[in-house]
């Protein structure tokens, strides 16, 4: 979107995402016809999470996150964001990255299968689907179009073993959305 000339907000660190939080606030409380913007993107959930615990372990000295109180630590700063996102009156799309995880097989590698999941830290990996309507994960591959092998790009909604996360609670969307 960068050829779109759409205005943006970098983030490097945790008060300045939190300053944009405030304007989204504000904005989102004016009547819809005065609203700047409908739309706020962050992008991505995991880069804005290496900054908090950045920030953490600089702030208490620390090399690494241990124990309960800097784990918890991450949890509440990260149930923030999301609470405030979802106190914001727009349409919020929140990008975040995704590692394979071994589920199932024995220890020495034999058997199993890969699921997508969350790229972040602690608890909230875990919980962070719940909190959004729609949980898609894009990605490109090929589709037969008039006879041809095309390479194609679209968004999935619907679950799938390795993709146990996604969802639509609305149940409007197709399994697959092309992104065009």
């Amino acid at each position: 979107v960068a050829d779109r000339a759409i205005p943006y907000a970098a983030i490097r660190t945790t008060a300045d995402i939190k300053a944009l939080l405030t304007l989204a606030e504000e904005e989102s409380k004016r009547p819809k016809d005065q609203q700047r913007f409908q739309t706020l993107i962050i992008d991505t959930v995991d880069s804005y999470q290496r900054i908090v615990i950045q920030e953490y372990l600089v702030l208490n000295k620390k090399s690494a996150m241990s124990g309960w109180v800097d784990w918890g630590y991450l949890d509440a700063e990260m149930t923030e964001l999301v609470a405030r996102l979802s106190n914001i009156s727009m349409n919020i799309v929140c990008n975040l990255h995704v590692k394979d995880t071994k589920v199932g097989g024995s220890d020495d590698g034999d058997g199993g299968y890969l699921v997508k999941s969350p790229k972040l830290k602690g608890d909230f990996k875990d919980q962070i689907a719940a909190e959004f309507d729609l949980v898609g994960y894009m990605e490109t591959g090929w589709e037969a179009v008039d006879g041809k092998r095309v390479l194609t790009r679209y968004i999935q909604w619907e679950p799938s073993p390795d993709k146990p996360i996604l969802g639509d609670r609305s149940g409007q969307l197709l399994g697959k959305t092309p992104v065009t």
